[in-house]
């Protein structure tokens, strides 16, 4: 019974460890295109200057941060479209 706790232990720390090591990824909608462009650009070049500085200070609880930003081309539609998309295929960890 001993044997068993302990390698079911084991097993918890290590999938623990490799969970800390993958990046918390964040997804995002942004008009890049379209109506509200300019605003969208600093949007992105704000988010890209958090995760280049969150990762230089060691990341967020010890792990890296990655943005996935699609463009909504100022629609909204498409932004709900590709909320859906960044939820159920890419997985992100946090919109």
């Amino acid at each position: 019974m001993i044997v068993v706790i302990m390698a079911a232990a084991l097993i918890f720390v290590t999938a623990l460890d490799a969970d800390a090591q993958a990046p918390i990824r964040i997804g995002a909608s942004l008009s890049l295109t379209g109506t509200y462009a300019k605003l969208g650009k600093y949007q992105h070049e704000g988010y890209q200057l958090c995760q280049k500085d969150l990762n230089a200070q060691g990341g967020l609880l010890g792990r890296k941060v990655e943005f996935v930003v699609y463009d909504d081309q100022s629609m909204p539609p498409t932004g709900v479209r590709l909320y859906e998309r960044l939820l159920t295929e890419d997985r992100v960890d946090v919109v």
